[in-house]
């Protein structure tokens, strides 16, 4: 998918933080995945990775393999390993799980949350909101999540944080979508501000349904963007 960045260059996990080269690699590879430096559809070949990430072709492998076990490449006979393809009904799918997994969560930390989250999900809104004006969404994107993540926390099910964190790397790209799309960044961000005033009202029910429409309306925003992103990758040589 061709989304445009608003920096020439990506991040590289620092490889300090992975106490092996395969995590190292699984991160690196991710985040060129999210980026679109590795496109849909794109040929992973083992020894160019190692040689751009300096490390033999082993733990490479064995990323290529952590990451097709996570949906983001696919093992194919004959033909090795490929980033996955994206398509709308795969986006669709992804945020159905998401909806109701994320309103659930919702619902359960409506009752849980402490002070101190509730002011730490308001410095998140903060953020996201300086964020938008000064146009970087770049920044949005990981501080969007980190106010979702900080409610889907909150509800005290590790299993349940464990299953959204991993839609969400799997929604990653569809997500970059955002970068054409300004305007349902600002509306995100009011929607945010409508969620935290139910949390502090402890209204679970109200709070777990507008999660709901929150997610329902980012689908809208982005759907018209990925058929056509779709599309221009189909239609690529």
């Amino acid at each position: 998918m061709d989304i445009p960045h608003t920096s020439e260059e990506i991040p590289v996990p620092d490889a300090l933080r992975y106490r092996t080269a395969t995590e190292y690699a699984v991160a690196t590879i991710k985040e060129w995945i999210f980026a679109g430096r590795l496109a849909p559809g794109e040929r992973l070949d083992q020894f160019e990775l190692g040689e751009r990430l300096g490390m033999s072709r082993a733990p490479v492998r064995t990323a290529l393999e952590r990451l097709a076990g996570e949906g983001l490449v696919d093992l194919l006979p004959h033909r090795g390993a490929i980033v996955t393809e994206i398509s709308q009904q795969d986006m669709l799918d992804l945020y159905f799980v998401r909806n109701h997994l994320e309103s659930l969560a919702t619902r359960l930390a409506a009752s849980q949350l402490t002070a101190e989250q509730l002011d730490s999900l308001e410095h998140a809104l903060t953020k996201t909101a300086a964020q938008v004006a000064d146009g970087d969404l770049e920044a949005f994107l990981s501080t969007n999540r980190q106010f979702h993540m900080l409610i889907y926390q909150a509800a005290g099910i590790p299993i349940l944080l464990r299953i959204i964190n991993s839609l969400w790397d799997l929604s990653e790209r569809y997500r970059r979508a955002y970068l054409q799309a300004s305007a349902r960044a600002q509306e995100s961000t009011i929607e945010h501000r409508h969620i935290l005033n139910l949390l502090r009202r402890r209204d679970a029910d109200a709070a777990a349904a507008y999660m709901k429409e929150h997610n329902e309306n980012t689908v809208r925003a982005l759907q018209p963007l990925i058929v056509t992103a779709a599309r221009s990758e189909a239609e690529s040589p």
